[in-house]
């Protein structure tokens, strides 16, 4: 099981929002390449990181920031938020990033996210699918697209596919399970990334129950409902 901690950025600290909404921001720690170095101190080697401040205005500010935190840390680092374009892509995997999470960009534009699939890899490249009500949100959830979820998932095979359900997210309430049951029967051929709503650990087995992999996890970690060594027990089973 490979166990993702979650740190958003907002303003230089590491944040949690709920259901996505940038005015419920909780700041948890001021540091948040500390943040970084906590978790893997604690055994934990793979680290999601989302540029909030990004992910609204399209802009990477908080590369410097993450960089830093990728060289502290050691650890395994996914990151999104604002990353629209082929340069910066390469700028985050220079900075030691293992892989980047294409959001608004791949949904505003699907052949950029073929493009960088090819030129990058697979193994590079997450489409980022932040989902309301079945239809996915972008700009930092600030904006509904157009898209179904099921409709725009049609047009992907191989892919890594990191899906928030924004209703969930940050509230502690749990996965939600059902809607990823249903995805991963409909497309047997994406690895599926679970996020949103992790309250204790019946969430990532249930996940893993369904032949998840990947689970990210936030505001449980910081709000002390999931103890990190019990993460790290997960990570290697």
């Amino acid at each position: 099981m490979i166990i993702w901690p979650a740190i958003d950025l907002l303003n230089g600290n590491c944040v949690r929002l709920t259901k996505g909404e940038y005015d419920t921001s909780k700041t948890y720690n001021e540091d948040p390449v500390a943040q970084a170095e906590i978790f893997a101190n604690a055994g934990l080697d793979h680290l999601h990181i989302v540029d909030l401040d990004g992910a609204k205005s399209g802009e990477t500010e908080n590369f410097e920031l993450i960089k830093k935190m990728v060289q502290h840390s050691g650890m395994k680092v996914q990151v999104g938020g604002g990353i629209r374009d082929k340069v910066r892509i390469e700028r985050y995997l220079a900075a030691g990033v293992s892989r980047v999470i294409l959001g608004s960009s791949a949904v505003k534009s699907p052949e950029f996210l073929a493009d960088c699939v090819t030129h990058f890899g697979p193994d590079k490249i997450v489409l980022g699918l932040d989902v309301r009500d079945r239809k996915i949100a972008i700009h930092g959830w600030t904006e509904e697209s157009e898209w179904d979820l099921v409709d725009f998932l049609k047009r992907y095979t191989g892919i890594n596919v990191l899906m928030t359900d924004i209703g969930q997210d940050g509230t502690l309430s749990g996965l939600s399970l059902e809607l990823y049951k249903e995805v991963m029967k409909s497309f047997l051929n994406l690895n599926f990334i679970a996020s949103g709503g992790v309250a204790s650990l019946d969430d990532i087995t249930g996940a893993q129950a369904i032949g998840m992999q990947d689970v990210i996890v936030g505001k449980a970690i910081y709000e002390n409902k999931i103890l990190l060594e019990d993460l790290v027990k997960l990570k290697d089973e």
